[in-house]
C-alpha cells in the first residue's frame, strides 16, 4: 500500500517537474543514461525517503509528494556522476584533482541552485525548497552549505537526509542491510528530529501494527 502511494507521488512529482521548461531540460539531460548514478540515485532516494516516511505516525500524502519532488530535483543541476556521489566537503577536498574548478563550484552550490529552481516552480507545496537546500546538512552541524544542526533541520528534511545516507550506503555496499542500520545504535543521529524518526522507524520495524509514536509536525 505504501509502495503504491510512493510510486503514485513520484509520477505526480515527475509530471510537475516536466511543466517547467528549465527543469524539463535538466531532467532530460540527467536521464540520458538511465542506469547512471545521477538518475538511479535520484529515483532511489525519492522511493526510500517515502518508505522511511511510511514508518512515521505523522506521515501524510503531502509529505510523500514533497519527498518525491525533492528526490527528483535535489541533484538536478549536477552533470558529473562521480561528483554527485560525494557526500561532504571533506570528500570533495580528497578528490578535488578529479574535477574541474567549474565542477567543484557546481557541487559547492548545488543545494542552493536546486532550491532556487524549486522556488521558481508553480504549484509547489511549501518546504520542498528547504528539503532540497538541506539535503547535505548533518545533525551535528558539519554539513553544507549552511552548517546548520538538528535544531534548524525540519522533520521532513531529516527524513530526507537519513534516506540520503541509506541510499548512499546501498550504492557503496550492495550487501548493506537497511533494517540492521535502522535498528542499530546511531549516535550520529541522536539529535532532534533524527532521534525521533529513528525511534519511530524502530517501533515500526519491531511492531508494524503499533501505530503509537511521536507527534512531529
Amino acid at each position: 500500500e505504501a509502495q503504491n502511494a510512493i510510486r503514485a507521488h513520484m509520477k505526480l512529482a515527475s509530471k510537475l517537474v516536466r511543466q517547467s521548461d528549465e527543469l524539463k531540460q535538466l531532467l532530460r539531460r540527467m536521464r540520458v543514461e538511465p542506469k547512471a548514478y545521477l538518475n538511479s540515485h535520484s529515483s532511489t532516494l525519492a522511493f526510500f525517503a517515502g518508505a522511511l516516511l511510511a514508518m512515521m505516525p505523522w506521515r501524510s500524502e503531502t509529505g510523500y509528494f514533497k519527498l518525491a519532488l525533492a528526490g527528483i530535483i535535489h541533484d538536478i543541476t549536477l552533470e558529473n556522476h562521480e561528483l554527485a556521489a560525494l557526500d561532504s566537503m571533506a570528500e570533495l577536498a580528497k578528490k578535488a584533482s578529479h574535477f574541474t574548478a567549474k565542477e567543484i563550484d557546481s557541487f559547492r552550490h548545488h543545494p542552493q541552485d536546486a532550491a532556487e529552481l524549486v522556488r521558481k516552480m508553480d504549484s509547489v507545496p511549501p518546504d520542498v525548497d528547504a528539503i532540497v537546500l538541506q539535503h547535505h546538512e548533518k545533525p551535528d552541524g558539519n554539513g553544507f552549505p549552511n552548517k546548520i544542526n538538528s535544531l534548524r533541520i525540519s522533520p521532513l528534511s531529516a527524513v530526507f537526509i537519513l534516506a540520503h545516507d541509506i541510499v548512499r550506503k546501498i550504492h557503496l555496499d550492495e550487501t548493506f542491510d537497511i533494517k540492521s542500520f535502522l535498528l542499530a545504535d546511531r549516535p550520529e543521529y541522536n539529535f532532534g528530529p533524527f532521534k525521533r524518526i529513528l525511534r519511530d522507524a524502530r517501533a515500526h520495524l519491531t511492531n508494524p501494527e503499533d501505530k503509537a509514536g511521536s507527534n512531529l509536525p
